[in-house]
C-alpha cells in the first residue's frame, strides 16, 4: 500500500518508538493523526516532525477506554492505516500481581488492538484500501520467563493479526494487516526504560536493535503486505521453528543460554502499583 496521503492513525504516539514511528510515517507523507494518554508527550512528538516540515494533528486517547478508542476514529475519518502501537508491559512476579494490573495489560495490549481494528475494518472495506500494523514482540512468538502476562497479550495480539490476515485475504479484499515483533529494543521504549531503572541487558543469545529498525519494519509490511517482521540482533525464526518440533530440548537450551535472566532481573527488582 501506498503511505503517501494515506491517513494514518498511530497510538502510542507520546514516547517510546512511538516518535520514531512518527518520524518515519511522515516522511513517506502520511497524513498523521498522533494518539496517546500523555498531551504533552503527543505535543513533543508534533513539535518534532513540525521541526521538519511535517504535520500532524493530535487526539488525546486511552486505548484501554471504549468510548476514548470511539472518540479517536470518529476525529479521524476514514483511516487508511491504523498502527496499533500503544502497549504497557508490567513485569514483575505471577504469584505476586494484582489481577488489576492484569485486567489493565490486556486491556490496553490486546483488547485495545483488537478493538480499534474492530473500529477501523468496516470503512476499510467499504473503499477497499487499508492496513493495520499491530506492534507484537518476541514475547507474542515463543516463551518469556517472568513476563506471563505481558506474553499473553502479545500472543494475543500475534494470534488476532494472523487470523484477520487470513480472512482478509480469504475475502480477496485490498485490505490487510501484519504484524511487527520487535526483541530487545535499545534507546527508547519499555526495556530502555528498564535498562536505565534496574540494570537490565539483552540476553547475549538475542542482542536488540533500535527503534529506527522498529520504525523501518513498520514502513515495509504496509510498503510490502508482510504477514509480520521480526526485529532483533540475532535471527530468530529458525529459534521459534525449533521451539515448534523441539519444545522439551528448547526448554534446557533456553536456561542453558540465561535467557531467563533478564526478565527475572526486572521481576524481582520492580514494585508494580
Amino acid at each position: 500500500m501506498q503511505i503517501e496521503g494515506a491517513r494514518t492513525v498511530l497510538t502510542g504516539a507520546s514516547r517510546g518508538m512511538g516518535p520514531y514511528m512518527a518520524r518515519a510515517l511522515a516522511k513517506k507523507g502520511a497524513r498523521l493523526v498522533l494518539a496517546a494518554r500523555d498531551v504533552a508527550g503527543l505535543e513533543a512528538t508534533r513539535a518534532d516532525l513540525a521541526a521538519a516540515g511535517f504535520s500532524a494533528e493530535i487526539v488525546r486517547t486511552d486505548v484501554g477506554d471504549r468510548e476514548s478508542r470511539r472518540a479517536l476514529i470518529a476525529a479521524a475519518g476514514d483511516v487508511d492505516i491504523l498502527v496499533n502501537n500503544a502497549g504497557i508491559e508490567e513485569l514483575g512476579l505471577f504469584e505476586k500481581m494484582d489481577e488489576d494490573v492484569i485486567t489493565r495489560v490486556l486491556g490496553v495490549n490486546l483488547e485495545g488492538t483488537i478493538a480499534l481494528s474492530r473500529l477501523v475494518i468496516p470503512g476499510m472495506l467499504a473503499r477497499n484500501r487499508g492496513h493495520i500494523v499491530n506492534i507484537a514482540s518476541l514475547a507474542g512468538l515463543g516463551p518469556t520467563p517472568f513476563g506471563e502476562v505481558y506474553a499473553a497479550s502479545k500472543h494475543g495480539v500475534v494470534g488476532f493479526t494472523k487470523s484477520l490476515r487470513a480472512t482478509l485475504k480469504a475475502k480477496g479484499a485490498a485490505v490487510s494487516c501484519s504484524a511487527v515483533c520487535p526483541g530487545y529494543v535499545t534507546g527508547a521504549g519499555m526495556f530502555a526504560d528498564n535498562a536505565r531503572e534496574y540494570g537490565s541487558v539483552p540476553p547475549a543469545a538475542l542482542g536488540s536493535s533500535t527503534p529506527e529498525q522498529v520504525a523501518d519494519a513498520v514502513i515495509a509490511v504496509i510498503e510490502r503486505d508482510l504477514p509480520d517482521r521480526i526485529v532483533n540482533g540475532t535471527p530468530q525464526r529458525p529459534t521459534f521453528a525449533l521451539l515448534a518440533l523441539f519444545p522439551r530440548l528448547m526448554e534446557r537450551v533456553i536456561l542453558m543460554l540465561g535467557v531467563h535472566k533478564t526478565g527475572e532481573n526486572t521481576a524481582t527488582k520492580r514494585t508494580i502499583t
